[in-house]
């Protein structure tokens, strides 16, 4: 198995950086926007939605959490965590865009989330700002 150092660069850091620093706040602001032909075209799966979404994106933006602090520092590779936790961030504000979207969700509840992935975001990049540098 090949070492994590070598296979991931600088440039994907950096680049998983940014992107879960920049998707937050572009998907607010689409949020906002009236995208009326897609907006509520699954309204009736709204219900189940509320439920599904917030522990999909708990479990995205908390499981870098569980895994740095919980195993050894011997054994975890600090880059796949890292891109783990950029990569759950980002991935977290999409679904939550996305569905908000298609069961016509108010914005608010976009906001929340986008601000819980911008902050678990500038975390993970600030405690990692020594594979980035």
């Amino acid at each position: 198995m090949a070492d994590a150092r070598r296979v991931i660069g600088k440039a994907v850091l950096r680049s998983s950086c940014v992107a879960s620093l920049v998707a937050p706040i572009f998907f607010a602001w689409a949020s906002t926007i009236d995208l009326s032909a897609a907006r509520g075209q699954f309204a009736d799966w709204a219900p189940m939605a509320r439920w599904c979404v917030p522990p999909f994106a708990l479990y995205l933006l908390g499981a870098p959490f569980v895994y740095a602090f919980y195993w050894p520092r011997r054994q975890r590779g600090e880059s796949i965590i890292f891109l783990m936790a950029t990569g759950g961030a980002t991935a977290a504000i999409g679904v939550t865009f996305a569905v908000g979207l298609l069961t016509g969700a108010s914005p608010g509840q976009v906001h929340s989330w986008a601000a819980v992935s911008l902050l678990v975001a500038i975390f993970w990049c600030w405690w990692h700002r020594n594979l980035l540098a």
